[in-house]
C-alpha cells in the first residue's frame, strides 16, 4: 500500500465560484512568485491550496500539525509541539512533533509535518499519485534523518497531500499506536474495530484539510 486515501477531496475553485463572487475572470490570478520564481497557474486550480503567500501554506500545515498531535495525546502519547535544542545550539532545525513516552519504552520518536499537491512537477504521469509524496519524504529524511539519529531519537516523516492522502511510513505508525492502545484496553479485541478507528482517523483529517484548504481558495479567490 503506498497511501491511504481518506474520503474528502480538495474542491476546485471551479466548483467553489458558484458561491462567491467571481463575475470577473479577469481580476483571478494568472500567475505567482510564491517561490521566488514567476510561474503561469491555472486560476481555476488547486495552487492557491498550498501557495506560501499570505500564510496560506504554513495555515494548512499548522493546522494538520495540531491535528496530529491532538490525535496521539487522544492516544495516551506525550507531545510536545515544535520542541528546541534537540540537536543542540549549532542548529536551528526544529521538528514539528516530539513524542516523549514511545510505547515499549523505546526512543523517543520526532514527526514532522509536510502537506503537498500531487500535480506538481514531480507528479512524473498520471498513474502515479504516490511520487509526490515519496519525494517530500525523502526529502525530510535527507534534512533530518541523520542527526536524529545521532542524538537517538526515531524520525518518521510524516507526509500528506491536500487530496487527503497519508504516507505509508506515518500511517503505519498511526495504525501501530492505534492497535497497541486498543489492545491494552482489549486483548481480544477484532482486527475489523481496528480498522474501523483507523479508518475514521484518515477521514478526519482529510475532512479537516478539506476546510482549510477550501478556507485558502475563498480568500484566492476573493483578493
Amino acid at each position: 500500500m503506498g497511501v491511504c486515501y481518506g474520503q474528502n477531496t480538495v474542491p476546485n475553485l471551479a466548483i467553489l465560484r458558484n458561491y462567491v463572487n467571481i463575475d470577473d475572470d479577469s481580476t483571478l490570478p494568472t500567475s505567482c512568485s510564491c517561490d521566488g520564481i514567476v510561474k503561469i497557474i491555472d486560476p481555476y486550480g488547486d495552487h492557491i491550496t498550498g501557495c506560501k503567500r499570505d500564510g496560506l501554506a504554513i495555515g494548512i500545515h499548522n493546522c494538520v500539525r495540531n491535528t496530529v498531535a491532538y490525535f496521539l495525546r487522544s492516544l495516551g502519547l506525550q507531545v510536545r509541539i515544535e520542541p528546541t535544542n534537540l540537536f543542540g545550539a549549532n542548529t536551528n532545525l526544529r521538528p514539528d512533533l516530539l513524542i516523549s513516552n514511545p510505547p515499549g519504552a523505546g526512543r523517543q520518536i520526532i514527526l514532522d509535518i509536510a502537506c503537498t499537491g500531487i500535480h506538481g512537477q514531480s507528479r512524473r504521469h498520471d498513474d502515479d499519485p504516490d511520487n509526490p509524496l515519496n519525494v517530500r519524504f525523502e526529502a525530510k529524511m535527507t534534512k533530518y534523518h541523520n542527526i536524529a539519529e545521532e542524538h537517538g531519537f526515531l524520525f518518521i516523516p510524516a507526509i500528506f497531500s491536500y487530496a487527503g492522502q497519508v504516507h505509508e511510513k506515518f500511517y503505519d505508525f498511526i495504525s501501530q499506536q492505534i492497535k497497541l492502545k486498543m489492545q491494552f484496553q482489549d486483548p481480544e479485541v477484532p482486527f475489523k474495530e481496528i480498522k474501523k478507528v483507523i479508518t475514521f482517523w484518515v477521514r478526519q483529517l482529510s475532512a479537516i484539510m478539506n476546510k482549510v484548504a477550501s478556507r485558502n481558495i475563498l480568500r484566492g479567490a476573493n483578493k
